[in-house]
């Protein structure tokens, strides 16, 4: 089975180089031919056979739907949901989720990206609105070195991009805004010091961020505290799962002796964690964090021992079939690079047996030092940077922000 995944994975990897798509008429007699060589147990071959018509299938599935020649740069009518978190103020930039254009129902939900001067009246994520547009398709500049717009479009599922016209057929259709805009907008009314940081830290919204922000956070390395992912997912669910068990084991005790104290308290922390997830808008790293602690949970409660290859094989081979345009992304290979770290850390170095506190910052302290050490060739190839004290800083920020920062975040967001 490793084999299987591995190889599915390898060539899911390999067809983001490949130049054309391979004909959709082709398909068919490709996943004969995985199906074939499962069966015969040549597993390999099957494997990339299964890979490659996956994601020839996932490219034609997003390049069904494209803007017609004649429309664009052309004023059409879009109807949808806006789908990004947003602060008022007088350039909204925002993903539209289309369910209509020019009046005709669109078969599959088709995001656009758009810009909107000095709207009609404040968007909010969740909003249904019908508006008037110029779309084109996606584009990005060819300067070398420079950030692909071209690509992080495709990765997120964008078809368009274009900017909202001045028309009597701008109309806001349904105000039902989202819980995440109600919260942020419950934000705005507070007279914070640090609203962007604790917004970021607690909705995972960085709109109110500052170029100087950004800047102290490249010159720390403390990026990834601000992006919820499974370092934050990871401490809501333990502290979950602790508050569970002092609470519910003297219900349990009492009431129903024989219930499974472990097993329920891993369930419920698991809802939370997905509860925040939501909250964080169900971003792809988010949305991977949480797959992979379900994946832990679900082994758990049936009592099934996998080895750490074959968990972190699965969780990946399931990622590139939910999320497969995450390949594009730069947080997937930062994710896997740095869960790869953490297991090869823990496999040479590993924990000693029983637990105690210098057992637990003896771990933090090595496997903190092994990422921000490992992580920095990687780091200064995609970014031309490297932080020298990112491992110091990081050693002191991630206890504080996960351990205390983080948990006040999320009494105080319930506290509105």
């Amino acid at each position: 089975m490793d084999g299987w995944l591995f190889s599915f994975m390898t060539a899911a990897a390999l067809c983001l180089l490949l130049p054309v798509l391979p004909s959709i008429y082709l398909l068919p007699a490709l996943l004969f031919g995985a199906l074939a060589f499962g069966y015969q147990r040549h597993f390999i071959l099957s494997g990339l056979l299964t890979g490659l018509v996956w994601m020839a299938s996932v490219g034609h599935w997003q390049l069904a739907w494209q803007l017609p020649d004649s429309k664009i740069r052309q004023v059409v009518v879009l109807e949808g949901q806006v789908d990004s978190l947003l602060h008022e103020q007088s350039v909204q930039r925002f993903n539209l989720i289309v369910n209509r254009f020019e009046h005709q129902p669109v078969w599959q939900n088709v995001k656009v990206r758009l810009v909107w001067r000095k709207p009609d009246w404040p968007v909010k994520q969740g909003q249904r609105v019908r508006v008037a547009v110029k779309l084109k398709p996606p584009h990005g500049s060819l300067n070398l070195g420079g950030f692909n717009y071209q690509q992080w479009l495709f990765a997120h599922s964008i078809r368009a991009t274009g900017y909202v016209v001045r028309s009597e057929q701008n109309l806001l259709l349904e105000q039902g805004q989202s819980v995440r805009q109600t919260w942020l907008d419950e934000f705005a009314t507070l007279d914070l010091q640090h609203s962007a940081w604790l917004a970021a830290l607690s909705l995972g919204y960085r709109g109110w961020l500052e170029t100087h922000d950004w800047q102290l956070v490249q010159r720390t390395g403390i990026a990834h505290l601000i992006a919820i992912s499974g370092l934050h997912l990871g401490m809501v669910s333990s502290f979950s799962y602790g508050l569970l068990v002092i609470f519910l084991g003297p219900v349990l005790g009492r009431f129903y002796p024989r219930g499974n104290l472990h097993k329920l308290a891993l369930s419920g922390a698991l809802l939370v964690a997905f509860g925040y997830a939501a909250l964080a808008g169900f971003s792809l790293p988010t949305a991977r964090a949480w797959l992979m602690l379900a994946m832990f949970v679900l082994l758990l409660n049936l009592q099934l021992h996998w080895r750490p290859r074959r968990l972190l094989l699965v969780c990946l081979a399931l990622f590139i079939l939910l999320f497969p345009l995450s390949l594009l992304t730069l947080s997937f290979w930062l994710s896997f690079a740095a869960v790869l770290i953490i297991y090869l850390v823990f496999w040479r170095w590993p924990a000693g047996r029983g637990f105690s506190v210098m057992t637990f910052i003896s771990a933090l302290v090595r496997m903190q030092l092994a990422l921000s050490l490992l992580m920095l060739p990687l780091v200064a190839w995609q970014f031309g940077l490297v932080s020298l004290v990112s491992p110091l800083v990081n050693l002191l920020a991630v206890p504080f922000v996960t351990m205390l920062l983080l948990p006040l975040c999320l009494l105080a967001l319930l506290a509105l």
